[in-house]
């Protein structure tokens, strides 16, 4: 009686015992048993279909759970399947780029206010385009409304001529609000990330130019060359942050000088126009009313400018940034 007793109470405490120390084993896991009797949860072999992990964008499967590789910013990203994801930014970064899916490119920036350069928070429609497209007033390869200050655009298929636009206004591009800036970058290829900083600019601003110069930019659009000692940044990260404009530039289109009365040059600051002025003065820059699509520099200031692709069209506002060559 005593023997059948203790074999009852050994196998309860050890029923017990296991029940209480089996796992319970999630999505790509397994259960294993050990010699010892014990049970634990081991990563399958195969990844589960049931497991939504972003592998593509170089996220892995460790025991069952989808991981990035990457650190992600808790200030500015969240993790979503595996991949960083952007939620506004911080103060000083837009919203992060994911590596690019295959045959795309992604693009972000900051959208910044024309006069003094800082972020604009406000809310602002923000649009990629071809830029033929966008002088011909074609449609937005994508768009969106903004109030953080920043915006992305992930998994774009590049343009034909590897040239993009920024544009930054109101959402209808009807120049009562804000009057439409566009912004570029040349180059943009597949498999890479180019940030491109945009100009919030209001259209109380551009009604100073119209008055100050005799010329309508809304109705004749305005190319607005701005002209920095700074380094010239590389081709993917065309940040804003220049310091340092440059006096006595002259805006060239195709090697020729342009003056009065298509070409007028900033004094002092940027809400500030010269009906005389034939060189930039401690803004750095001009505004010219261009056609299409052209080649721009500068000259003067005793700086070797490097050469650019640009243009504007009526309503639109293309601000370009000039560095030394």
């Amino acid at each position: 009686m005593t023997r059948w007793l203790s074999t009852v109470v050994a196998i309860a405490v050890g029923a017990s015992a296991m029940s209480c120390n089996t796992p319970v084993c999630g999505d790509g896991t397994k259960q294993v048993q050990n010699k010892d009797g014990s049970v634990q949860c081991v990563a399958v072999d195969a990844q589960p279909a049931t497991i939504p992990c972003d592998t593509e964008h170089g996220a892995v499967i460790i025991g069952g759970i989808c991981t990035s590789q990457r650190t992600c910013d808790p200030a500015s990203t969240t993790e979503v399947n595996g991949v960083c994801v952007g939620t506004g930014g911080s103060a000083d970064a837009p919203p992060p780029c994911p590596p690019p899916s295959a045959g795309t490119f992604c693009v972000n920036g900051l959208i910044r206010d024309i006069l003094d350069n800082g972020i604009h928070k406000a809310r602002i429609h923000v649009a990629w385009y071809d830029p033929l497209d966008f002088l011909s007033g074609g449609a937005a390869k994508a768009e969106l409304d903004t109030d953080t200050g920043g915006y992305v655009f992930r998994d774009q298929s590049p343009t034909g001529t590897g040239l993009i636009a920024i544009a930054v206004g109101d959402a209808d591009r009807g120049n009562v609000t804000f009057v439409t800036a566009g912004s570029g970058a040349q180059n943009v290829q597949a498999g890479k990330s180019y940030r491109v900083d945009g100009y919030a600019i209001p259209r109380s601003l551009v009604n100073m130019w119209n008055s100050q110069s005799g010329t309508d930019w809304v109705a004749s659009g305005g190319y607005l060359a701005r002209y920095f000692s700074d380094m010239k940044p590389p081709e993917t990260n065309l940040a804003a942050t220049e310091t340092s404009p440059v006096m006595g530039v002259q805006l060239t289109q195709m090697g020729t000088v342009k003056t009065p009365p298509n070409a007028f040059y900033f004094t002092t600051d940027l809400s500030t126009l010269s009906m005389t002025a034939t060189s930039t003065g401690a803004a750095g820059a001009a505004i010219f009313k261009a056609v299409a699509i052209n080649t721009y520099s500068g000259m003067g200031g005793n700086i070797s400018w490097e050469t650019q692709q640009g243009g504007t069209a009526a309503g639109v506002i293309f601000v370009s940034r000039f560095h030394p060559n």
